[in-house]
């Protein structure tokens, strides 16, 4: 029998919940609703607005002000419909859901996996991989006609007083869905409470796929059902069907598709052919909301999802091809294409000119065909070991930089100049370790963690007193020493780190933040070479012969905000494990090959992400921002200017 939650309003109405839900709108950032007020101004007169709305909700005054209809450009192409509430009205709505999330998420069915704390794209990916290779080798791809616009408010309601012992909290629900919605349905996109009613409405048809023959895997109203055979597929479509037209709802019947893994399946921004997974280069997946990472893990941005069908359209930014399943080679096919086949029957299909660079891992090939044309294409092919290290190149003739070489030697060479860099990029990467660590530590306070970033704090203010690069690299490692130190403990239950040990890892935790930085380093090596560096010449490290010690140095100031927040997000919301590690002996710990294809996915999705410039207004995706560091690094030993590395914001 399922335990009614009770007391919600009560909870709601309190000052102190309404001033931490604001924390979180403020957080979130976004415009005014319809009454004009931006979240500033608001904060301006906080106390006044908690007290206001505090008596409004328990005199039963509280009415919600008009939303503001806006249009988000999708990437796909059209707009997606958006109603903005008032800031006023967000608050109240983020306190409730908050309550709603932690209350309602013990009852929802593992196979839910979007706007559910802990869960994301990957793990629903993943789920989707386990059960094609146990011989679902069907998918039922659905896709509810308008998911958002026409949720009944009636049943949504009855679902929720099954769940909520507390008329004015449910009230307060009518009241919002009342004033948001038209003609009683819709929920609307951009108010906070919309995720977890979506999930709620659905959870009834999760629960009815409790099936042996059949697998649901779930994201908001993304959906697929996995079936052993074609005909156990098609039961299952029209099961479907009926499951929604009982709820109000409908399957699209021209999106609603039946498709066998070896001619491809499209889901969550993933290809999914045979035994490949692949990021899709023409798909797009739905922005991850996670409200309450696990461990202060550090959230993925926060939008809606496309309700409508995806467009088709190439990407707008090349990627990045792994070849790193045994097995598998790369050749040429018709047109400019390139064929990836799987103990040569072939499996994907890409045009060379989509796509940034490829790697090569162990135990996989690429035909001298499939080179030459990359190398038409501007694509460079990187050769990589075991542990995702460059073994070298084959890629395009750049254009040498004479002028721009010359000057690196002369900021090598002159001591002040190269003290000034040097200072500016141990101060980044500390700083990044400190700011890190207090975002992860936003939820949890824990002492050890901000005594660790006083200490990291102790260590900045000696940089400028440093007389020599030693100096500042000593600095460096003194931070690195205390920040290592406290980093596990962001970790889950079972995974061990307490200092860091490379070669061999000393954990399977070492493997993740080795492989990530290996994988960030290769990154800005291409944008060493992009802009015209020299990549054996260093400001920090060593210079050194057949080393990208360029891209050393730069990598610096993107390890902590890409490689390390990546490998504690990927451990919290449990998108690795423990199980995917082996101890071999005189090596340390290694990974197994799923668990290299989870980080390297994990690492796309991270590079793919916006973030905003810090030398302008705009936000590019991280690895935009990279080649605009090393692109202004490069201006900056040209023309003798300050260079300004990327410093996290917290």
């Amino acid at each position: 029998m399922v335990k009614r939650l009770t007391g919600l309003f009560e909870q709601i109405a309190e000052p102190t919940a309404l001033t931490l839900a604001f924390a979180r709108v403020r957080e979130n950032a976004g415009g005014p609703g319809g009454d004009g007020v931006s979240i500033d101004a608001f904060a301006k007169r906080l106390a006044n607005e908690v007290v206001a709305l505090t008596h409004e909700l328990i005199s039963g005054e509280y009415v919600p002000r008009r939303a503001r209809p806006a249009q988000m450009p999708k990437k796909s192409g059209g707009f997606r419909k958006l109603s903005i509430p008032a800031v006023r009205d967000r608050v109240v709505q983020t306190a409730a859901s908050t309550l709603l999330v932690a209350g309602l998420d013990r009852e929802m069915e593992d196979v839910s996996f979007g706007y559910r704390p802990g869960r994301s794209v990957q793990q629903a990916v993943r789920m989707v991989d386990k059960h094609r290779r146990d011989g679902f080798r069907w998918a039922v791809d659905a896709d509810i006609r308008s998911y958002f616009d026409n949720v009944p408010h009636d049943r949504l309601i009855a679902k929720l007083e099954a769940h909520v012992d507390d008329g004015r909290f449910v009230d307060l629900i009518s009241l919002w869905l009342e004033a948001y919605g038209a003609a009683g349905r819709g929920l609307p996109q951009g108010s906070p409470v919309s995720p977890v009613l979506a999930n709620l409405y659905l959870d009834a048809m999760d629960e009815a796929f409790r099936d042996p023959a059949l697998r649901l895997i779930r994201y908001a109203d993304d959906f697929v059902i996995l079936a052993r055979s074609a005909a156990d597929a098609e039961a299952a479509k029209d099961k479907a069907a009926r499951l929604l037209k009982k709820e109000g709802l409908e399957l699209h019947p021209e999106k609603t598709k039946i498709v066998p893994f070896n001619r491809g399946l499209r889901f969550l921004g993933h290809l999914f052919v045979r035994s490949l997974v692949v990021a899709d280069p023409w798909d797009e997946a739905p922005t991850e909301t996670v409200d309450s990472p696990p461990s202060g893990a550090p959230a993925p941005d926060s939008s809606g999802k496309d309700d409508e069908q995806r467009s088709g359209t190439p990407p707008r930014c090349r990627r990045v091809l792994y070849l790193a399943m045994a097995g598998t080679r790369a050749d040429t096919g018709t047109g400019e294409s390139i064929e990836v086949s799987e103990d040569g029957h072939m499996r994907l299909r890409l045009k060379a000119h989509l796509l940034e660079r490829v790697e090569v891992h162990p135990d996989t090939d690429i035909s001298s065909d499939a080179l030459r044309a990359l190398l038409a294409a501007g694509v460079p092919t990187v050769f990589v070991d075991g542990r995702g290290e460059a073994l070298g190149s084959v890629a395009p003739r750049e254009g040498i930089n004479g002028v721009l070489h010359l000057a690196q030697a002369r900021t090598i060479l002159d001591e002040a100049r190269r003290r000034q860099l040097a200072e500016v990029i141990v101060e980044a990467r500390i700083h990044n370790h400190r700011a890190l660590l207090r975002r992860l530590n936003r939820q949890r306070n824990d002492t050890a963690v901000v005594q660790a970033c006083e200490e990291i704090n102790r260590i900045l203010r000696k940089l400028p007193g440093a007389e020599a690069v030693s100096s500042l690299m000593s600095y460096e490692g003194a931070s690195a020493k205390v920040y290592w130190r406290v980093l596990g403990r962001f970790l889950p239950e079972g995974w061990v780190f307490e200092r860091r040990g490379r070669r061999p890892p000393a954990t399977p935790f070492d493997v993740i933040l080795s492989y990530l930085a290996t994988l960030v380093t290769n990154e800005v090596e291409r944008a060493v070479f992009a802009a015209g560096l020299h990549p054996g010449f260093a400001i920090l490290h060593a210079s050194k012969n057949e080393s990208s010690a360029c891209a050393t140095d730069l990598v610096e100031e993107f390890r902590g905000p890409v490689a390390e927040s990546c490998a504690v997000t990927l451990v919290a919301q449990k998108a690795v494990n423990i199980d995917g590690f082996s101890r071999d002996r005189g090596l340390g710990w290694t990974m197994e090959a799923e668990t290299r294809d989870a980080i390297i996915r994990a690492y796309e999705r991270t590079l793919a992400r916006p973030v905003k410039d810090p030398a302008g207004a705009s936000s590019v995706p991280w690895r935009g921002m990279i080649e605009r560091q090393v692109r202004r690094f490069a201006g900056a030993i040209k023309t003798g200017e300050p260079y300004v590395p990327y410093r996290m914001d917290y």
